[in-house]
């Protein structure tokens, strides 16, 4: 008859496998997480700025002798906030196609505000 000993020194024994795939499904579930969080974040990005983009209005107008609105302008503040904003939706949309389509997570942490986590990054990405 086999001792408690002998029997939880074979039980470890065999666990190995086990345990590797288990870290393995672990690591994989974690930098799903972070890159979902990555692609909500650029979704609530975007968001902002078409919010931020719509209350860039034209800053000037122009009247004629009745008082009426004849035209209006952008101001040269205006007109760079405007396309300050205009470049950032760009590359926030940009980075978020080139991480959904091409696999290519680098950008995102960027253009979000969300740092990478460097051990689930390093590791994950470098050993596909």
């Amino acid at each position: 008859m086999k001792s408690i000993r002998e029997m939880v020194a074979e039980k470890l024994a065999s666990l190995g496998p086990g345990i590797e795939d288990r870290v393995v499904d672990l690591l994989t579930e974690k930098e799903l997480v972070r890159r979902t969080d990555l692609v909500l974040a650029s979704i609530q990005k975007l968001d902002g700025l078409e919010r931020d983009s719509q209350k860039l209005t034209e800053d000037q107008q122009f009247y004629d002798s009745t008082g009426a609105v004849t035209s209006k302008s952008f101001s040269k503040q205006r007109f760079e906030e405007r396309k300050k904003n205009a470049e950032q939706q760009q590359k926030v949309q940009r980075a978020l196609e080139a991480a959904l389509d091409k696999n290519d997570w680098s950008q995102l942490p960027n253009v979000t505000g969300k740092q990478k986590d460097g051990d689930a990054q390093s590791s994950g990405e470098n050993q596909s």
